[in-house]
This record gives C-alpha cells, structure tokens and sequence, in this order.
C-alpha cells in the first residue's frame, strides 16, 4: 500500500502500478477472513485496507445531521448483500404520494443548508480523524448526496422517474439538490484535505 501512490493517481502522475481502492468488501465476514478478526472497530478496517494494499480510501461525509432528521426522505430499504443477511432491510412507505408534490419540492428548503463554517469544522475534524487512523491510505473527502444521489434518497426511484416525465420542472428541482452539493463542494474546499 502507499498514500503516495494513491496521491499520485489522484494529482494523474506516473505510479508504478494502479491504485488499488474498494467501496463496498469491508463487510465483516471479508475483513475476518482476511484479518482474522473483526469486531467492527474502524482499527479491524485498516488492518484490512493494508493487508490488500489499499492506496485510496472512499471516504464520504454529508455533514452532521442527517437529512432524516431535517426533511423527508424515502427509505427503499436494503437487500441482502452482507453474510447472514444482516443489512437487509424492508423499504418503508414513500412520504411523497404523487409526481406533484415532488415537482414543487426544493432540497434547500426541505433540508436547509448547514451553517458554512461549523460545517468545515466539522468536515476538517472528520478528515483528521480518518486520515490519521487510515495513514497508509488516502482518505478522500467529498459529498455523497449530490444532484441524482441526493434525489433518489428524497423520492425514491419511481417519483423520481414519474416526476421527472415534466422536463422542465423536474430540472428546477434538480437545481435545488445542485445547490445543496455546491453549498458541501465549498466546505469541503476550505478543509486541509489534499
């Protein structure tokens, strides 16, 4: 593993080999197999990610409070992915009941934006505490929840697709999730993340 090779690939200079980077194989069941152990502990998930030479870690935060917490959201709930199927969950109703309702939907209003400098102190001190943990690998920064993400968890696949049959209106909702990323894109900036 290096946290230069991962630097490298990201600033698109020569490496010796491609980065090496997973989003999703440090369930538990493949962190024991590999590590011998797994407690669910973050220090379980590094020495996974230095066993398989990890460079890049994906590393994503939408800020403190959640956007369940401050808005409607649709839950779709989970499918087995994870052993034993322990992540499974079932989807919960749409709070959203027509196409209608979602075309006069505005993110910034629904969920608000975060107040720009605590949400930078926040951003910078999760960095710090993922990049220290994570020294041998790249802990990336950024915004998950961004224009098409952001608007699958508020409506959900099908008023997503109904409401978006009115082009013109369904772009000035969209407008509103892009307001939100560059409001998260901004603070991420201000970070000490490289």
């Amino acid at each position: 593993m290096s946290r230069k090779i991962g630097l490298d690939t990201i600033f698109l200079r020569p490496t010796p080999r491609i980065a090496h980077i997973e989003y999703s194989a440090d369930f538990p069941a493949m962190v024991n197999a590999v590590t011998g152990q797994c407690s669910g502990s973050e220090e379980d998930i590094k020495r996974f990610f230095d066993a398989w030479d990890y460079d890049l870690m994906w590393n994503v935060h939408d800020g403190p409070v959640p956007w369940s917490e401050r808005g409607r959201v649709t839950d779709m709930g989970h499918g087995e992915f994870d052993e034993g199927g322990v992540d499974k969950r079932e989807a919960k109703p749409c709070p959203f009941e027509s196409p209608e309702e979602v075309l006069d939907f505005d993110a910034v209003k629904e969920y608000g934006l975060p107040d720009f400098k605590e949400l930078v102190g926040f951003l910078e001190e999760h960095h710090q505490e993922k990049q220290s943990l994570f020294d041998n690998q790249v802990a990336g920064g950024g915004y998950y929840k961004s224009v098409i993400s952001g608007a699958i968890e508020s409506f959900g696949w099908e008023m997503l697709l109904l409401a978006a049959a009115d082009l013109e209106r369904f772009a000035r909702v969209l407008r509103s999730f892009g307001d939100l990323t560059l409001h998260h894109v901004k603070a991420w900036a201000e970070t000490s993340i490289e």
